[in-house]
């Protein structure tokens, strides 16, 4: 098998957003700033739009958020789900200032009149809820879980919660269930997505910071992806909303369930290599952005793998001690001196698009 089989599942749609079926993985990000500082929002949205958000989460502590959030609604050019806790209230508050999602949580939510209430307002509205758990979420009390009872509560629990809303007729559904834990996340989302069709949403929750969070992050949501599980993902990071916009996306793209820019390849460098290939690779990155959106390029620095990578890929140089390979589609087109590759490698490829 050449590529990943995704799960089968429903199709919402969340504005012009479709999610699940045989839609492309959603890379989501969440606003981080208060909402009540209204230039701040804009200017950090505008960020994640950039960066390539397709769907933005916003919390609503409170009621007070509300009206900011209404505005919000109808600003942004992506859409936007509200994030509610605890209170029934303001996510009936949220589809009435005009949300297209709203995301409700199973730890901290329970089954009351409210509750029958604001799904009889979202099927009406044709509102896509989103059951999504967390593992802080669900524990009672001064409670502690081994991570096979944490898979159980949270598994039941989301399940629990996708059932309410099907009795009350809502079926336009997104499900999910995150922990601090890869291997709970992991073995949760299997289990969910054994359990039921509705599209799932993938993550982790208080990763932390820098290269642990990140691996964190790309471990579960990797291995989801991998096992066809995942039709939203969000990675979370103690770091700028854009930063997990951006980290997402190079998820999706390595499996290559996405192709946001080109794939460069280049090797790690070794005894052999007679050119500062780290500055190399980074001239390539900055003129390549734009011009090689969905190309494989290899940016190789000795003979050993050098030629056969650069090969294998749509273009690639292969650097020797003084002169370097050319290479475009499989095919060898000749050498050049070392400090002219890269230019005329970007010569090469602009010259096929023309």
């Amino acid at each position: 098998m050449s590529e990943i089989l995704r799960r089968k599942t429903k199709q919402v749609r969340i504005g012009n957003l479709s999610i699940g079926g045989d839609a492309p993985i959603v890379v989501e990000g969440m606003l981080k700033q208060d909402l009540r500082k209204i230039d701040a929002t804009r200017a950090e949205l505008e960020r994640l739009v950039q960066a390539g958000c397709e769907l933005v989460r916003v919390a609503l502590p409170s009621r007070s958020s509300v009206p900011f959030f209404k505005r919000l609604v109808a600003e942004s050019p992506i859409p936007v789900m509200a994030d509610v806790h605890f209170s029934w209230s303001i996510a009936r508050e949220a589809i009435n200032a005009g949300a297209p999602s709203v995301r409700v949580n199973p730890g901290n939510m329970r089954k009351t009149a409210a509750m029958r209430r604001f799904a009889k307002e979202a099927k009406d509205a044709n509102v896509v809820v989103r059951v999504g758990a967390n593992s802080g979420s669900v524990l009672e009390n001064d409670e502690r879980l081994s991570a096979d009872e944490m898979v159980e509560r949270l598994w039941s629990r989301t399940l629990d919660f996708v059932k309410m809303f099907e009795d009350e007729g809502v079926t336009t559904l997104i499900v999910g269930a995150k922990s601090s834990n890869v291997f709970e996340t992991i073995l949760t989302n299997r289990m969910i997505a054994k359990s039921c069709e509705y599209p799932l949403h993938i993550g982790m929750t208080s990763t932390g910071t820098g290269d642990v969070a990140a691996i964190k992050s790309a471990g579960a949501i990797a291995a989801l992806l991998v096992d066809g599980i995942g039709d939203t993902i969000r990675v979370s990071l103690t770091d700028s909303s854009e930063a997990e916009v951006l980290f997402g996306r190079k998820i999706l793209q390595s499996l290559g369930l996405r192709k946001f820019s080109p794939e460069l390849l280049s090797c790690p460098t070794c005894g052999r290599c007679r050119v500062d290939l780290k500055e190399e690779v980074k001239k390539a990155e900055k003129r390549l952005s734009s011009l090689a959106y969905g190309l494989k390029i290899a940016i190789m620095g000795c003979v050993v793998n050098g030629p056969g990578e650069a090969r294998e890929a749509d273009y690639g140089v292969a650097y020797g001690a003084k002169r370097a390979a050319l290479f475009a589609k499989g095919k060898r087109l000749g050498f050049v001196p070392n400090y002219e590759a890269i230019e005329k490698l970007i010569g090469i490829i602009d010259g096929s698009k023309r």
